[in-house]
C-alpha cells in the first residue's frame, strides 16, 4: 500500500517538474523571438532614418550621373544652394517635425537605456526597508 503510494506521489512530482520545465523553455524561447523582433525593428528604423537623410540632403543626385550619362551634353550636378524645393511649407515643416520627433524618440530611449543600466550599478539603487 505505502509503495504504491510513494510511486504515485514521485509520478505526480515528475510530471510536475516536466510541465515546469517545458514551460521555462517555451519562456526562453519567447523571449529570444521577441529580442530579435526588436533588433529587427531597430534596424528597420535605423534605415528609415538614413534614407530619409538621404531624401532631404538629396544624396542621390549624385547617382543621376551614371544613369544620365547617355546624354554627354554639358550635364552638372547642382550644387547644394543651387537646389530648389518646390514643396510648400507645411509639407516641409510636417516633414521636419517628423524627423525632429523621431529624433527625439531615439535619444529618449538611448537615455533611457543608459539610465537602466546606470541604475544597476549605482550605489542608490539598493533596496532600503522603510520604517513607519
Amino acid at each position: 500500500m505505502k509503495i504504491s503510494r510513494i510511486i504515485s506521489v514521485i509520478l505526480l512530482v515528475t510530471c510536475c517538474s516536466l510541465f515546469y520545465v517545458c514551460q521555462q523553455t517555451q519562456i526562453v524561447k519567447l523571449s529570444y523571438k521577441k529580442q530579435e523582433k526588436l533588433r529587427l525593428s531597430r534596424q528597420l528604423l535605423d534605415q528609415n532614418m538614413f534614407l530619409r537623410y538621404n531624401l532631404m540632403s538629396l544624396a542621390s543626385s549624385g547617382n543621376l550621373t551614371k544613369h544620365l550619362s547617355t546624354f554627354e551634353a554639358n550635364y552638372e550636378i547642382p550644387h547644394f544652394s543651387q537646389i530648389i524645393d518646390l514643396r510648400d511649407a507645411n509639407a516641409k515643416r510636417k516633414l521636419e517635425l517628423t524627423s525632429l520627433s523621431r529624433q527625439r524618440a531615439q535619444e529618449l530611449s538611448v537615455k533611457n537605456r543608459q539610465s537602466i543600466f546606470l541604475s544597476l550599478f549605482s550605489p542608490k539603487s539598493q533596496a532600503q526597508a522603510q520604517t513607519k
